[in-house]
């Protein structure tokens, strides 16, 4: 169990704690049921539980639910469906994208759920990347899951904004590539 926070003034506890045990259930169950249902079942920790593991990460967390033939695509095996963050990546994520919030974090599942392009991408280890991009122009995001070579677990490489100008300027290039494509 991991807490953040401390006793306030009057005695009382201020803390709120993640019990990683519960989040493991959760994660385990949320893999399990249709996408849908496990997405939901999965925010639910994602919202209530990730802030706590964001202030100070020491092991992977459940952070989305891929849809099946998504995670099949990157060659996972049957029943894995759960992305993680682990705490390194959680870590060079600080450093690269500061700006980012925790509840931008919990954004993910809405990134793969609503993404409008879907890249796959191998990479020279062999491994599969998937690439989701969510191009709404107010707020867009990118999210780069990968599954391991065994295809035992799916990791979240990197979630980042998407700027309003590069939405917009994406949203062209591929207007330009399907004109292109009907000649």
């Amino acid at each position: 169990m991991v807490c953040r926070g401390a006793r306030n003034a009057t005695g009382g506890d201020d803390r709120r704690c993640v019990d990683f045990s519960l989040v493991e259930t959760v994660a385990q169950k949320a893999a399990a049921l249709v996408h849908q249902l496990g997405a939901a079942l999965l925010a639910s920790v994602v919202g209530k539980d990730f802030p706590v593991w964001w202030a100070q990460p020491t092991r992977a967390f459940p952070l989305a639910r891929l849809p099946d033939a998504d995670a099949e695509a990157l060659g996972a095996r049957p029943g894995v469906r759960v992305a993680y963050i682990s705490a390194e990546t959680a870590a060079k994520q600080r450093r690269a994208h500061p700006e980012l919030t925790p509840d931008e974090y919990s954004q993910a599942q809405r990134v793969i759920d609503q993404a409008r392009v879907r890249v796959i991408e191998t990479q020279i280890t062999g491994t599969r990347d998937l690439i989701y991009v969510l191009d709404d122009p107010r707020d867009g995001f990118v999210l780069v899951v990968k599954a391991t070579r065994a295809g035992d677990e799916l990791w979240i490489k990197t979630l980042y904004r998407l700027s309003r100008v590069d939405a917009l300027r994406d949203r062209e290039i591929r207007r330009l590539l399907r004109k292109g494509e009907r000649k």
